[in-house]
């Protein structure tokens, strides 16, 4: 029931990042930095 607005990813300063809304509308963002 959610949709995928930025698809996890590698990033520039490093780490892991995307987003998505959940069925409600709620924008959740996750940002995982990796173990060095």
């Amino acid at each position: 029931g959610g949709k995928v607005e930025m698809p996890l990813d590698d990033t520039f300063w490093g780490a892991y990042f995307g987003s998505f809304a959940d069925k409600y509308g709620t924008l959740w963002m996750i940002n995982y930095m990796k173990p060095q």
